[in-house]
């Protein structure tokens, strides 16, 4: 099977509108995740995480990476071995930069409303609490277990089942 008919298979599979679907879900579930504190951002805050309770992951997301960028292509290898042993599902996603715009927007918020934002929480669970000045690391998310499942969380781990075994699927998160 050629590139070319594995893409005419992915593309009669699933249809742009149940993709776009899958983009918008991931974008909610991840600001949901963000406000309620279940979000992991960085390789190493996610490490830790994965290393101290594996269990309580729900979900990786991992924005795509340029060729050219060879150690963070390395971390990504790794955080998506070490994820799939433990049975996480990976979701990859096509562009960090909407990303970096949604949390920035969502982190100007939390320290205009709360000016003590950024004490006494735990580094590895807070949403992104640092100053504005402060340089994240967004290549790497883990998204810990909710209470109970939103219908987007249902969706994006039905579609991390549906992908399992393609070789890779990056959806586009919308800005």
């Amino acid at each position: 099977m050629t590139l070319t008919d594995i893409e005419e298979h992915f593309c009669m599979e699933f249809s742009k509108n149940y993709l776009q679907d899958v983009g918008k879900a991931a974008r909610t579930v991840m600001s949901r995740s963000c406000t309620e504190r279940r979000l992991t951002c960085g390789v190493v805050e996610c490490a830790r995480q994965l290393e101290t309770e594996p269990d309580d992951v729900m979900m990786c997301i991992l924005p795509e990476i340029s060729a050219q960028n060879v150690p963070s292509g390395i971390q990504h290898t790794l955080m998506e071995a070490y994820c799939r042993e433990f049975e996480i599902p990976v979701l990859k996603v096509e562009s960090v930069s909407s990303l970096v715009e949604m949390f920035q927007v969502y982190e100007a918020k939390c320290i205009s409303s709360k000016p003590n934002v950024t004490d006494n929480v735990n580094t590895a669970h807070a949403p992104l609490k640092r100053k504005l000045s402060y340089t994240r690391d967004y290549s790497c998310f883990l998204i810990r277990n909710p209470d109970v499942l939103s219908s987007d969380e249902c969706l994006l781990k039905m579609f991390c089942v549906q992908i399992s075994d393609k070789k890779e699927v990056i959806i586009e998160i919308p800005s």
